[in-house]
């Protein structure tokens, strides 16, 4: 649900629209990634829960009536489109390594979830007292993650099952 408004933006937004935003002045893109540290930092120095971004709790339990819960959602989703229209502006227009991360995404969107529930099981971070070091094995696993569910033939392989599970289901 929390990346859902992303991946449908991304899957509405014509090749047209992406080509106009690799394409503006640099000004811009800096001023919306100043807009959404900016915004971060409002969440963080307010003390919002840090589970109001798996956007999956209602806000009863997160300790926020509906309008402060609803503005922090808001916000943190701003932030988030405000980071990728940086991103996406400042991406070079070449190939690389990583450009199977775009193409492969629903891989890397589905099967992150089963295997950070399983590394929160094996508690792989939990004894990590220092932050640097916390911060450093999470992305160290954040990119193995993307390249073993970035991979062609893993993506290969879901393209099989769902292919045999959407045969069942719309016949």
């Amino acid at each position: 649900i929390c990346f859902f408004p992303f991946f449908l933006a991304g899957y509405l937004l014509p090749k047209t629209g992406l080509e106009r935003v690799r394409n503006v002045r640099k000004i811009f893109p800096i001023m919306a990634f100043a807009a959404a540290m900016a915004g971060t930092f409002v969440i963080f120095y307010t003390n919002v829960p840090y589970k109001i971004f798996f956007m999956n709790g209602n806000y009863r339990l997160l300790g926020q009536g509906k309008l402060e819960g609803m503005m922090f959602r808001s916000l943190a989703l701003l932030i988030g489109f405000l980071c990728i229209f940086f991103f996406l502006s400042v991406l070079p227009k070449r190939k690389t390594i990583f450009s199977s991360f775009g193409r492969y995404s629903i891989t890397i969107y589905l099967g992150h979830s089963v295997i950070i529930r399983l590394l929160k099981q094996l508690r792989i971070t939990k004894g990590i007292g220092n932050p640097a070091l916390f911060i450093g094995v999470d992305i160290l696993l954040a990119l193995i993650l993307c390249f073993v569910l970035g991979n062609r033939k893993v993506a290969q392989g879901y393209q099989a099952v769902m292919g045999k599970i959407s045969k069942v289901l719309v016949p």
